[in-house]
């Protein structure tokens, strides 16, 4: 792209600054002549004033990743999901984008765990997990995993630990309170138990609605 050309998109830019189309044409101008800065300010300054274009979304996220600045990367990607574009693909294409940059660059470690789970190999995937939740301390999803596997090995303590740190992180899926729900009533603790089923199955868990209904209706020991 030349000089020119970059220089009559800074001009239509001033005539009509949220045009997302020609603001982005302008931002991928700017970034492959090494005015990396300069692409970013312009996206986040479309950004602040709408938040409705998710492709503008995905430009910043994406040069800011592919720039090394994946922390920043998430951050835009947390932002654009917490503000739902109609188009539910380019939604989807955004949390991809955000799950990429939030296991960079450990994707490949990422991946194994991932692997050995399916292949029901827990105490790899144990081992493979604890190494990722190490250098990913805010990755949810690894917390979350091992919190399933160690439910499965039966090591009840540590699972309700990591089911406890991955809804800190912020983690959305209700499943794990069936989990913890389940480790509450192996234990002796119905009411606790009861209160996780009921919790998860009210937000649609299958699993939860099911044990509430055979551990907790009509139970005169729960509370």
């Amino acid at each position: 792209m030349t000089d020119s050309a970059i220089a009559w998109g800074q001009k239509a830019m001033q005539l009509k600054p949220l045009y997302d189309e020609m603001v982005m044409n302008l931002a991928i101008m700017l970034a492959e002549k090494g005015r990396k800065t300069e692409s970013e300010q312009i996206l986040t300054r479309f950004l602040q004033r709408d938040t409705t274009k998710p492709k503008v979304w995905g430009l910043a996220a994406k040069q800011l990743g592919d720039d090394g600045k994946h922390e920043s990367a998430i951050r835009i990607l947390d932002s654009a999901v917490a503000c739902p574009p109609a188009d539910t693909l380019l939604s989807t294409q955004l949390k991809m984008l955000l799950h990429k940059y939030s296991v960079a660059p450990y994707e490949d470690l990422y991946d194994s765990t991932i692997n050995a789970m399916n292949l029901n190999n827990y105490l790899q995937a144990i081992g493979l997990l604890e190494k990722l939740a190490e250098k990913k301390p805010r990755f949810a999803e690894a917390r979350a995993n091992l919190a399933f596997c160690l439910f499965i090995t039966g090591k009840y303590p540590e699972s309700i630990d990591n089911i406890n740190q991955a809804y800190t992180l912020g983690w959305k899926e209700y499943s794990l309170l069936s989990i913890r729900g389940e480790i509450y009533r192996r234990e002796g603790n119905p009411e606790a138990a009861c209160h996780d089923f009921k919790e998860a199955m009210e937000h649609g868990n299958r699993n939860g609605a099911a044990s509430y209904k055979k551990y907790c209706e009509n139970h005169s020991d729960v509370k």
